[in-house]
């Protein structure tokens, strides 16, 4: 399936197990409420993109970056931030 095109297509409920789509592009797709577990997206670019309510746990954040600032410097600064509250 290298290679192929899918348009207006519904996978709700899907599941993709030990797969490999490096490359694979999503525009104008809904992934509210999907999952990710142990997957590899580095490298990965992520615009204009709905993000409310998302939850990232147990994972390497290493080089990420939100509207360019590296999530460990906008993290150090709300820990910074909370310590002086306390």
């Amino acid at each position: 399936m290298v290679g192929t095109r899918f348009e207006h297509f519904n996978l709700s409920r899907a599941q993709f197990e030990d797969g490999t789509i490096p490359g694979t592009t999503f525009v104008n797709a809904n992934l509210s409420g999907a999952g990710f577990d142990n997957v590899n997206l580095a490298g990965t670019t992520i615009h204009n993109a709905n993000l409310f309510g998302v939850h990232i746990t147990e994972s390497n954040t290493a080089g990420m970056r939100i509207n360019d600032i590296l999530v460990s410097e906008l993290l150090a600064a709300w820990h910074a931030a909370n310590r002086e509250k306390n």
